[in-house]
């Protein structure tokens, strides 16, 4: 493994398929050089997704097909390479430190490095119990393996190869899913789609990936909130690097479906009326209604929010910069829900959030070339990453 290997593979030259496996559904887009997105097509899950992994992979793959039938139909070129992004609960990840320290100096060369990374990898799937599929004769599979960053001395530096040094740091990304779960998806993406090569990412390492080619130095420290399926999903950046990552059973599926309980309407009312409040476009009488409503599931938000926040801060500060992600409704409601004013304890020198949507910064952008849109933010943000070389 090359350093830094999550950048492009220099071999590719045609389009290249993504599939954004999410907590609410799938969309499937083709990806042309210089991320130009030239097919895109979704479908939300039937049954909602939960805990259970076995269940939730096989809802997974009755929607792929469905999508991926989509895509044969269209009349574009069919990629044969995919990127399939994996949500939770559908992997474990995380962040290990590697180091070489001597007392002489030592000139880093390439088999040093791999040969570090792959020690580490062989004791980290020793250490890890098997991912909870439910199925039989199940095993772990090793997805990412990535370097996020190299000090030489104590330095950050990126170009660390033939340089000669005491001490070497990396921190290396490892995420790992069942192997029986990601062989059905293979099966079902080849058997569709004829594809010759499949790659698996998880959403945290992706998120991470396409936020710092989007923004670059501008922030080391930030989160990245998307609440737009069945689940929230926040990862924690610090340090330009992808610390840790937390998923909880609240997203704006879950509001609409409890809104509609209390309210005794169904969900697709219960979300139209959640829209008509934030464009504030309810009379005063139903708005005060619905705010009390409204005012429980904040509280059940926050409660979820607040224990992640609670392991987060286990292991590093909380960043006031947030950046979030999803259609404009999930932005409005993590917008609102993360105004309680209870929440300023919990942040870095108890600032306020400073909010602002990866869709904002998408269209100023002059790195993101799209002939359309894709069906979600996830996709436009993402396709620049994965995209194939002119």
């Amino acid at each position: 493994m090359g350093l830094f290997s999550w950048g492009k593979d220099k071999t590719r030259k045609a389009s290249i398929g993504l599939i954004a496996i999410g907590s609410g559904g799938i969309e499937v887009a083709v990806v042309a050089s210089g991320g130009q997105i030239i097919f895109s097509a979704g479908k939300d899950y039937i049954k909602t997704a939960g805990d259970n992994v076995a269940k939730f992979s096989s809802t997974i793959s009755q929607t792929l097909n469905n999508v991926l039938s989509e895509l044969q139909k269209s009349p574009i070129a069919k990629p044969i390479e995919y990127h399939c992004v994996l949500p939770a609960p559908l992997f474990l990840n995380t962040i290990r430190e590697l180091e070489i320290k001597k007392n002489q100096p030592f000139i880093i060369e390439q088999k040093m490095i791999d040969h570090l990374l792959a020690e580490s990898v062989v004791n980290f799937m020793a250490e890890k119990e098997i991912v909870s599929s439910g199925l039989v004769d199940d095993k772990n599979r090793l997805i990412e393996n990535d370097i996020y960053q190299t000090e030489l001395n104590g330095y950050r530096q990126t170009n660390i190869l033939g340089q000669k040094v005491k001490e070497l740091k990396l921190l290396q990304g490892l995420s790992y899913g069942s192997d029986q779960i990601l062989k059905s998806f293979e099966e079902m993406i080849v058997a569709t789609t004829h594809a010759k090569k499949i790659h698996f990412h998880t959403f945290p390492s992706t998120i991470f990936k396409a936020v710092d080619a989007l923004i670059g130095a501008e922030r080391d420290d930030y989160l990245v909130i998307d609440a737009g399926g069945e689940f929230t999903d926040i990862v924690v950046v610090h340090d330009r690097a992808p610390v840790t990552h937390f998923s909880f059973p609240y997203g704006l599926n879950s509001l609409g479906r409890n809104l509609a309980e209390q309210t005794k309407t169904s969900p697709t009312e219960a979300i139209s009326t959640l829209k008509l409040y934030f464009q504030n476009k309810l009379t005063n009488e139903a708005r005060d209604s619905f705010q009390k409503v409204l005012a429980g599931e904040r509280q059940k938000w926050l409660d979820y929010f607040n224990k992640a926040f609670s392991a987060i801060a286990e292991e590093t500060f909380i960043f006031p910069q947030v950046y979030l992600l999803g259609d404009d409704l999930s932005v409005f409601f993590v917008r609102d829900f993360l105004n309680d004013p209870s929440l300023r304890q919990l942040v870095l020198n108890k600032n306020e959030f400073h909010l602002s949507t990866i869709d904002s910064h998408l269209k100023s952008s002059s790195k993101k070339i799209t002939m359309f849109n894709g069906r979600s933010s996830f996709i436009d943000l993402v396709a620049p990453i994965f995209s194939p070389l002119n």
